[in-house]
C-alpha cells in the first residue's frame, strides 16, 4: 500500500507491507542509491514508544553530469536534497500479544535530509 504526497518538488512517496511478505508491486529501488546514514529514532504513542531503526538513502551513484560513478561511495547528507533520497525502515509492534512487523519505505524528491528524517520519525502506528 502506498501514497504519494505533493505534485511537485518537493514531494514523497510512502509504501508499506507486513514484514512476513512480498511486495505485491515492490517500490521502485534505484540502481544508483547509497547509502547515507543508519539513524535511530522513537515512534509510537508515550508510554508505548518503541526504538526504530532506519537506513538513509540518496540517488547519488550517478554523477552530476549524468555519467555513473562505479565506486560504491557513500553518499553525503546533502545528496538528498540534490539527487533524491529514502528512508527504509522496518516498524515492529504487538498487537493483541502476537508480533507484528512492517516494512515502510519513504522516497523523496527534492526534500532535505533533515525533512525526510523528520518525516520518518513523525510515523505513528494505526491499529
Amino acid at each position: 500500500m502506498g501514497s504519494t504526497y505533493g505534485r511537485r518538488v518537493p514531494s514523497f512517496t510512502t509504501a508499506q507491507k507486513g514484514a512476513a511478505t512480498s511486495w505485491a508491486a515492490k517500490p521502485v529501488q534505484h540502481s544508483t542509491e547509497r547509502l547515507v546514514d543508519t539513524i535511530a529514532f522513537k515512534i509510537g504513542s508515550p508510554g508505548a514508544e518503541r526504538l526504530i531503526r532506519a537506513r538513509v538513502y540518496a540517488n547519488c551513484g550517478a554523477g552530476v553530469d549524468g555519467g555513473s560513478v562505479s565506486s560504491p561511495r557513500r553518499c553525503e547528507r546533502r545528496d538528498v536534497a540534490r539527487f533524491g533520497g529514502a528512508v527504509v525502515l522496518l516498524a515492529r509492534t504487538t498487537v493483541g500479544g502476537v508480533p507484528q512487523a512492517t516494512d515502510v519505505r519513504i522516497d523523496s524528491t527534492g526534500l532535505a535530509y533533515r525533512q525526510l528524517v523528520r518525516i520518518a520519525s513523525g510515523l505513528r502506528p494505526v491499529r
